[in-house]
């Protein structure tokens, strides 16, 4: 059994363990999250393009860690810096998100077969700082319609959050475009460079 079905199955068997206990408000937590955990699997059926593997344990990983470790056993709480944590971690996951999108876009490949990084790093960064600002209108909008307390009622919460997924996307932007600058390819560009492969192969197979 792998790293994602574990956590399926982690989410799956507590959702059923609380809902026989009565537990009706977490156990349709546990199952919106579960359902979260394949929207990995919906955008690569819509989109059609192969998510790399390590991308998608990553964001399911995160998902585990924000909503069953974080929402139900209240890390949030416990640990100050486990929002900070995990919205740096943010930062870098919609920055790797965003070289798909450009990816499913970009349909001539444009960008990302000429390996011009500067435009790539850059988009990368752009697309870390809006989903940035994008959460915190989501997070207000609950607070004040839904009357959920995400935002802690705190302006320091609000642009911390903020600041720090900033931070995280600028150093995977920084780490990209440092790397296709010296020529030097490394872990995260050869990452890039085998999901452009890999989806580009699946292209001339479907085309064949």
């Amino acid at each position: 059994m792998n790293l994602i079905n574990i956590i399926r199955t982690t989410f799956s068997v507590h959702a059923a363990y609380l809902l026989v206990k009565g537990d009706i408000k977490y156990s349709l937590f546990l199952v919106m999250s579960l359902g979260l955990t394949f929207l990995p699997s919906i955008a690569e059926k819509i989109f059609k393009f192969i998510m790399p593997t390590l991308l998608e344990e990553i964001i399911i990983v995160f998902i585990f860690c924000s909503q069953w470790l974080g929402s139900y056993f209240r890390f949030y709480d416990i640990f100050s810096w486990w929002d900070i944590l995990l919205h740096t971690a943010s930062g870098f996951i919609i920055s790797y998100c965003a070289i798909i999108i450009l990816y499913v876009f970009d349909r001539e490949r444009i960008f990302l077969k000429s390996e011009n990084y500067r435009f790539i790093a850059l988009f990368t960064f752009i697309t870390s700082s809006a989903s940035a600002c994008i959460w915190e209108i989501f997070e207000f909008t609950s607070d004040t319609l839904l009357g959920t307390n995400a935002q802690l009622g705190s302006l320091w919460d609000t642009m911390t959050d903020m600041i720090v997924c900033v931070i995280g996307g600028f150093i995977f932007s920084l780490l990209l475009y440092a790397s296709g600058k010296k020529g030097k390819k490394n872990f995260l560009v050869r990452h890039i460079d085998d999901f452009i492969e890999r989806n580009e192969e699946k292209l001339q197979q479907a085309e064949a």
